[in-house]
């Protein structure tokens, strides 16, 4: 027979999956076909570009592709170049760790920090991946595939996984622990 920590731990799990559900069915329902989104997509490519620009002082510029059924963005240099889409905004990856840190007990406050500061790293690793894949695309091109495709997802499933138990660290650890 179970005992009440394997109850709560399933309970826990439960909840996870219906959110995870939830805000990914939000996500492709609402968000995807919105201006909104496009206009994230725009700032990640843009962001990328100038960040590109302005540390490594190579030039870079936006081109929109009005063949593509979806709004995609993007940003060359030398022929090299990086579709910014749907796929390259790690959302899946995050409401996994949303999902995980809302389903926990614990203080909204805390949960709240959890989601923010995840959802800036996840935002700052988006744009160092583009950047990252341009500069793949120029050096490396016959590898370019394989690293979006096998490499890119294990970095941000191993950062939210560290990022999940830094939040767990901090937001279960005693008040003397914490600093």
């Amino acid at each position: 027979m179970q005992n009440a920590d394997d109850n709560d731990l399933i309970k826990i799990y439960f909840i996870a999956a219906v959110i995870f559900v939830a805000l990914f069915a939000v996500y492709q329902i609402a968000f995807v076909p919105s201006p909104l989104f496009n206009s994230y997509l725009e700032l990640m490519a843009s962001l990328s570009t100038s960040i590109f620009s302005s540390l490594l002082g190579e030039d870079a510029y936006l081109l929109r592709s009005p063949e593509l059924a979806t709004k995609t963005d993007i940003f060359s240099i030398d022929g090299a170049s990086v579709f910014v889409t749907k796929q390259v905004d790690a959302a899946p990856v995050y409401f996994i760790l949303l999902s995980a840190i809302l389903a926990l007990p614990g203080k909204p406050l805390l949960k709240l920090a959890g989601a923010i500061g995840s959802a800036l790293v996840v935002f700052g690793l988006n744009l160092a991946r583009i950047i990252a894949m341009l500069l793949i695309d120029i050096w490396w091109p016959l590898y370019a595939e394989q690293i979006n495709t096998y490499l890119v997802p294990f970095v941000f499933i191993f950062v939210c996984l560290g990022l999940f138990f830094a939040w767990l660290r901090l937001t279960t650890a005693p008040k003397s622990e914490r600093s």
